[in-house]
């Protein structure tokens, strides 16, 4: 599954993909056509080495981290919880709570809506804040990179923050 998602994501423009130039590489100025807002946000988090261009060997290796990371394995309800903490996600986006469980994001939906394709936090999530998508784009990148309220040394404190709040 692993590889026809990165193999979808590398398809030629035409094909459904984001690789317009057909180079194998996708480049920010690919990517972020027609995405909007977050755009920027989740090329960053997929172009670690910041040379303006996501490899194959990138997209593995971010899709692997993010798969091994404790936000890909949660439910719809802690999904919310997760997006409902402002130690997690700085911004208030109670708002679009329903919206989540509506789409039954899960943990593993963000990958699709929060890095893949952000574009679809505004068409099919109605985040209509560019702000608010970019936050919640950036909040899905550290726990890729293991710096979010996720984060083993930070899982305590989350806990005992959704206990606060009656879950």
């Amino acid at each position: 599954a692993l590889v026809s998602a990165l193999d979808s994501f590398f398809l030629l423009r035409e094909q459904g993909g984001k690789d317009v130039d057909h180079d194998g590489r996708v480049s920010k100025k690919e990517f972020s056509k027609e995405q909007g807002a977050g755009s920027a946000e989740a090329f960053s988090c997929l172009d670690p080495d910041d040379d303006g261009q996501i490899t194959r060997e990138e997209m593995f290796d971010l899709k692997t981290r993010f798969f091994r990371s404790r936000l890909s394995h949660l439910t719809v309800e802690e999904v919310r919880g997760w997006v409902s903490s402002e130690r997690c996600v700085p911004i208030d986006m109670s708002e679009h709570l329903s919206a989540f469980r509506a789409h039954e994001i899960n943990g593993l939906s963000l990958w699709k809506f929060g890095v893949k394709n952000p574009s679809l936090l505004r068409t099919r999530l109605g985040i209509t804040s560019e702000i608010k998508r970019a936050t919640l784009t950036q909040a899905i990148c550290r726990e890729i990179e293991g710096h979010g309220c996720l984060a083993p040394n930070s899982m305590k404190r989350w806990y005992s923050e959704e206990e606060g709040k009656g879950g």
